[in-house]
C-alpha cells in the first residue's frame, strides 16, 4: 500500500510525547490510550487520568493520525510503555485522507500483531470510528470500517469492541449536540466524560483478567 500522508507531520507532536515518556516512565503493564485526536486530546487538563482513574492511564494519542502513523510510530510511543491493554482509536482520518476500510483494517492488524509479538497476553479494546455531524467522510465507508473492526474483534480473543452509539446518539436517534465543542467533531468535556463512561468497564474487564 502506497502511504496517503506526510508520516512526518507530527514530528513535533511524537517528540513532546517521547519526552513525557523519558520524564514519566510508566510502569509495565498498564493501559495505554493510543490513536488520534479522540485520545490525544482527552490529556487536556489531565481528563483521561482523572475520569479512568485509578486504572492506570498512559495516553500516547497523537493526531490526527491514521492507522499508518500510528503503526509509524510504535516503537516509539507504544513498545516503551509495555502495556497489558490497549484502547485503539483510529480509522476517521484514515477515511478523510483517501484510506478505504479495508486499508484501516489491514493497518490496524499489523499494528496489533507487532504488539501480541512484544506483549504476549496483551488485550486490545477497539473503540470504533464516532460517526459525529462534523465528520467529513463518507458514512457509509465509516460504517463498512466500523463492520470490520467488529468482525475482527469477533474473530480474535483477546480483542473487544465498544459500542460508542449511547454517546453519539439520544435516546431519539437523533445526533448528540451537547458533546462537542464548536466544530461538532471533538469533544468537550461532557463528551469525554460520556466516552469514560463508555470506555472504563471494558478496560477494568481486561485489566483484571
Amino acid at each position: 500500500m502506497n502511504t496517503k500522508t506526510d508520516l512526518h507531520r507530527f514530528d513535533d507532536q511524537v517528540a513532546e510525547l517521547d519526552k513525557m515518556l523519558q520524564n514519566q516512565p510508566p510502569a509495565p503493564g498498564g493501559i495505554l490510550l493510543y490513536g488520534s485526536s479522540t485520545m490525544a486530546n482527552w490529556r487536556a487538563d489531565d481528563m483521561c487520568y482523572k475520569q479512568l482513574a485509578p486504572l492506570p492511564i498512559t495516553n500516547t494519542g497523537f493526531g490526527g493520525s491514521t492507522a499508518e502513523e500510528g503503526l509509524y510510530f510504535y516503537h516509539r510511543l507504544v513498545k516503551p510503555v509495555k502495556p497489558s491493554v490497549i484502547a485503539y482509536y483510529e480509522g476517521a482520518n484514515d477515511l478523510q485522507n483517501r484510506y478505504n476500510a479495508v486499508e484501516v483494517l489491514d493497518m490496524s492488524h499489523r499494528f496489533f500483531e507487532w504488539c501480541r509479538q512484544d506483549f504476549p497476553g496483551v488485550r486490545f479494546v477497539i473503540v470504533p470510528i464516532k460517526l459525529s455531524p462534523g465528520l467529513n467522510i463518507s458514512f457509509l465507508e465509516g460504517r463498512r470500517c466500523n463492520e470490520l473492526f467488529a468482525e475482527y474483534a469477533r474473530n480474535y480473543d483477546d480483542t473487544s469492541i465498544v459500542d460508542v452509539a449511547p454517546l453519539l446518539y439520544d435516546e431519539r436517534g437523533e445526533h448528540r449536540t451537547e458533546i462537542y465543542v464548536e466544530d461538532k467533531l471533538h469533544h468537550n468535556q461532557r463528551g469525554y466524560e460520556m466516552l469514560a463512561e463508555i470506555l472504563k468497564p471494558e478496560l477494568e474487564k481486561q485489566y483484571n483478567r
